[in-house]
């Protein structure tokens, strides 16, 4: 045997297996999102008058005004280190979490325990819960455009776009 068959293969990059799995993940859920989207990929107007008359009974059912108790807004509102508001901490946890949750089967439910747990949130069930709506929004709508960084203008222009902010900022209430 030469020498150069008993060489050693150097370890892969860390980063590899990680973009081949989201590369992986945003083709299977670009692909389920254009099946499960009759209206947009050419279903019959069936299709889209039961996702529409859905849509109505979810805005319907929706919560409101979860954020506007005394210690939501005052957290929300502070400094959380580093110039960083509690808004703005939230809105980077629930990027990440939302990112991190992709797999699981219930990915604003898995979203809320991270940001509650493990990003320092601290904000109320009903609160965080807006914030675990927009990650379900922004995972069905836009994963694409958010996949590389949810706080991307790309991702923010998706999200308002396919429709996630209004039922967002109708949960949290006036954050100003």
């Amino acid at each position: 045997m030469s020498r150069s068959a008993l060489t050693p293969v150097p370890p892969m990059s860390r980063s590899l297996p990680w973009s081949r799995l989201r590369i992986a993940l945003t083709a299977l859920l670009c692909c389920a999102a254009l099946t499960a989207c009759g209206s947009e990929s050419g279903g019959d107007a069936a299709d889209t008058g039961a996702a529409d008359a859905g849509a109505t009974a979810d805005a319907a059912e929706s919560p409101k005004d979860q954020c506007q108790n005394t210690a939501d807004m005052t957290w929300l509102k502070a400094d959380q280190g580093g110039g960083q508001s509690g808004r703005d901490l939230a809105r980077e946890a629930a990027g990440d979490c939302g990112l991190g949750c992709l797999n699981h089967p219930a990915p604003d439910q898995c979203a809320i325990k991270c940001m509650l747990g493990d990003k320092g949130v601290k904000l109320s069930d009903g609160c965080a819960g807006c914030y675990g709506g927009i990650v379900l929004c922004t995972i069905e709508k836009c994963i694409a455009k958010c996949i590389d960084d949810a706080q991307a203008t790309v991702c923010k222009d998706c999200q308002e776009d396919k429709g996630c902010n209004t039922p967002f900022y109708a949960c949290t209430g006036n954050l100003d």
